[in-house]
């Protein structure tokens, strides 16, 4: 019997030993838990931020896209409109006769006339 005592006392032992592993085991399992829940918490916010980032990045690329349009309009219809007041300039101007023209018409109604007297 006393060998049946000192068995179960070794069982016992050996069981409260394997308990302690299991125990710490489960500590070390629990703090990575408790890690990779601070890490998962970590990177929730920073995919957040960035979410929020990347929104407001979109938010100004359309707000410079709208303004770009507007200026590549602006642009065009001035290009249009001075290119238009160029064409008009230069069709005034070439309507209008030339100095050189004008000095040979004169000569000839000087000389139109001159013939015309004699």
């Amino acid at each position: 019997m006393r060998a049946d005592v000192e068995m179960v006392m070794k069982e016992n032992i050996e069981l409260q030993t394997a308990l302690e592993k299991e125990r710490e085991e489960r500590k070390k399992v629990d703090e990575q838990v408790k890690t990779l829940d601070s890490r998962m918490d970590a990177f929730r916010e920073l995919k957040m931020k960035l979410d929020s980032d990347l929104n407001e990045g979109k938010r100004k690329n359309e707000k410079l896209q709208t303004e770009l349009d507007k200026a590549r309009l602006t642009l065009t219809q001035r290009s249009d409109a001075e290119l238009n007041h160029e064409n008009v300039r230069l069709t005034k101007e070439a309507d209008r006769p030339s100095s050189c023209h004008q000095r040979m018409r004169r000569r000839i109604d000087i000389l139109t006339s001159r013939v015309s007297q004699l």
